[in-house]
């Protein structure tokens, strides 16, 4: 008896993967950027929300890290959300997608000094069920500042009605995701970044019909931060 696929039970079940992760703008993984991709495809994810992305800048040395990225883990849609200039390039988060993307934007979030922020927004395609794909970075300054953040983003994401955003938010207070309520969050509550292993900022938010399978967060040594996956069946 042949042994089904994790990847075949997922369509059995009408499930896809989402993934969530903050790559460091690719420092550990310079030399072969492609690893990343190559990971993300490994974990079998069909989409996902990547922070921290250069986009030929020079300490990357002008390489389009996201287009190398989607290339090696096969994947033929992406978008950029650039948040400010850097190097010669851009700085700022991308969407990898399996299926189509039928639009994209991005848009800028209320910002500290510290740096700009800002998210992305893609229509994607799953099999003639669109979805409102949301991506974002929120601030590391301080807790005003991401919370004024998560406001904005929340009354962008409630105008649609069946939406999944993913990100890393730099905070662990559950509280301050009450604006994107009724919702559910994935978060295994592990480990987010090596250097700090018992905190959890990196997270997927699920529109309330959307219903969650599973979920893990793989160990994985290509950043300072371990990439979050769930599997989740649209309404």
């Amino acid at each position: 008896m042949n042994k089904i696929s994790k990847a075949e039970v997922r369509i059995m079940k009408k499930s896809i993967r989402i993934g969530t992760y903050n790559i460091w703008h690719g420092e550990r993984v310079k030399d072969d950027v492609g690893a990343i991709g190559r990971a993300l495809a490994d974990m079998e994810i069909d989409i996902a929300g990547i922070q921290e992305v250069d986009v030929g800048t020079a300490r990357m040395n002008g390489m389009d890290t996201l287009a190398m990225i989607a290339e090696a883990g096969g994947y033929p849609y992406y978008a950029f959300a650039k948040a400010f200039d850097l190097g010669g390039g851009g700085y700022g988060t991308a969407i990898v997608s399996k299926y189509p993307i039928l639009s994209a934007e991005s848009e800028a979030l209320p910002s500290g000094e510290y740096e700009p922020r800002a998210y992305g927004h893609a229509v994607i395609d799953i099999n003639g069920k669109r979805i409102d794909f949301f991506n974002t970075h929120a601030s590391v300054e301080d807790d005003a500042t991401r919370r004024e953040q998560m406001t904005y983003l929340a009354a962008r994401v409630k105008m649609h009605k069946c939406y999944i955003v993913t990100g890393d938010f730099n905070t662990e207070e559950l509280s301050a995701f009450a604006v994107f309520e009724p919702c559910r969050m994935i978060n295994p509550k592990r480990f987010a970044s090596f250097y700090s292993t018992e905190i959890a900022i990196d997270h997927i938010i699920l529109e309330e019909n959307i219903t969650p399978i599973e979920a893990a967060m793989p160990t994985l040594e290509l950043s300072d931060h371990y990439p979050v996956w769930a599997d989740v069946v649209l309404p």
